[in-house]
């Protein structure tokens, strides 16, 4: 058997959890020896999407056509969807329909939590629904003094400092704003917030949060890849 992991608009996603969450699927397809390619236009058996844009639909239905299976991965939902983007609570109710369209017609679903099973089974879904956490990469989070040191000169903590860090994109959901509010009554520690959302797409009271309405021990890094 042959796996096609698919991840439309990669370049857009890759520093988002689903951009992580199928580099995760590929090591684990090499760790089992499992035979799988990422590119559509190869044969293969079974197709595992991860995205809900036209190109997968187009995909899932071609695939379902040529009697092969799908499996979808369930990373977004109607509920997370709600206060990310301007505009995104008016639209949905439209979103939920369009979610539904993919799960109803995938063999399987694959989603990383309990709680967005509960939502998904909600809409009226009635295929098999796995629980699988993203997960993380622990060999990457080992204590390893030289990029503590670069770290705390990058962003000039001082000997001692205590640092509270987060990752996330920015969302409401993602708690940014209770973020500041600790950081506001914590005046002695640096909060780092790590991840971005192009501010032109986030409320605008989100985006106040992260130009101008926070504390000066809060601090925006944005989205850094490698060595800080």
């Amino acid at each position: 058997m042959k796996v096609l992991l698919y991840l439309e608009a990669e370049n857009y996603l890759r520093k988002s959890g689903i951009g992580r969450a199928i580099k995760h699927q590929e090591r684990a397809m090499n760790i089992m020896n499992q035979d799988y390619t990422t590119n559509p236009d190869d044969d293969y058996d079974l197709v595992h999407i991860n995205t809900y844009g036209y190109k997968s639909w187009r995909l899932l239905s071609k695939a379902r056509k040529s009697g092969k299976k799908v499996i979808m991965h369930g990373h977004s939902t109607m509920e997370d969807f709600k206060n990310s983007f301007i505009g995104s609570n008016l639209v949905a109710p439209i979103f939920k329909w369009y979610l539904y369209c993919f799960y109803e017609k995938a063999d399987a679903i694959i989603t990383p939590t309990e709680y967005s099973k509960t939502l998904i089974t909600g809409y009226g879904i009635d295929k098999p629904i796995y629980v699988v956490s993203n997960g993380i990469d622990l060999p990457r989070y080992v204590k390893d003094s030289d990029k503590e040191e670069k770290f705390r000169n990058y962003f000039n903590i001082k000997p001692g400092e205590k640092v509270v860090v987060c990752a996330g994109l920015y969302f409401m959901r993602k708690g940014i704003d209770e973020f500041v509010k600790v950081a506001e009554k914590m005046p002695d520690v640096r909060f780092i917030w790590f991840g971005e959302t192009s501010k032109w797409v986030i409320p605008h009271r989100v985006r106040r949060i992260v130009t101008k309405n926070h504390p000066d021990n809060v601090t925006f890094a944005g989205y850094l890849r490698g060595d800080v």
